[in-house]
């Protein structure tokens, strides 16, 4: 004898907010969240043995049957209560299990560093130079001084022969 439970669901409501490459849209929902989902609910699912139905990612409506699409992460956050069976993106750490009283899968780790890139114009970089070496002017003044008093002392009775003017 056998027997099975139904346990299946032929559509798995999600939350989520754009954050491109993870998740954008264009005229479709696309990134790299919505095509990892794809495949691990095909994977995972795949056809209900007692229904016959794919089970499929339901991206335009959450659980409470409002737009799935969240305008911020905070937005996004308070709705993970509503009963979504899928929130995406959530920041989470290194060997976190859990979120709040729910399961916390990790879908792709960060190397943890961050690019910080200037746009500045060509004339903002010489202007910012000149403005910095302005700026510090008592910096080379306490720096030079020193080094032109020290010559002078040291060099002042010396008498240079006439092949140093050559």
């Amino acid at each position: 004898m056998v027997l099975e439970t139904y346990r299946c669901n032929t559509s798995l409501t999600t939350s989520w907010y754009t954050h491109n490459p993870y998740t954008y849209f264009n005229t479709t929902l696309r990134g790299t969240f919505p095509h990892i989902l794809d495949q691990m609910v095909s994977q995972c699912c795949s056809t209900c043995t007692s229904h016959q139905v794919q089970t499929v990612v339901d991206y335009k409506l959450d659980a409470q049957g409002k737009p799935a699409y969240k305008l911020n992460n905070s937005n996004l956050l308070n709705a993970i209560n509503l009963g979504s069976h899928l929130n995406f993106h959530v920041y989470g750490r290194t060997g976190q299990t859990g979120y709040s009283v729910y399961g916390f899968v990790p879908v792709v780790d960060s190397p943890g560093i961050a690019f910080i890139t200037i746009s500045n114009e060509a004339d903002q970089t010489n202007q910012a130079v000149s403005t910095s070496v302005l700026n510090n002017w008592p910096l080379f003044l306490i720096t030079i001084l020193p080094l032109y008093i020290f010559g002078v002392v040291n060099l002042g009775p010396i008498k240079f022969s006439h092949s140093f003017y050559l």
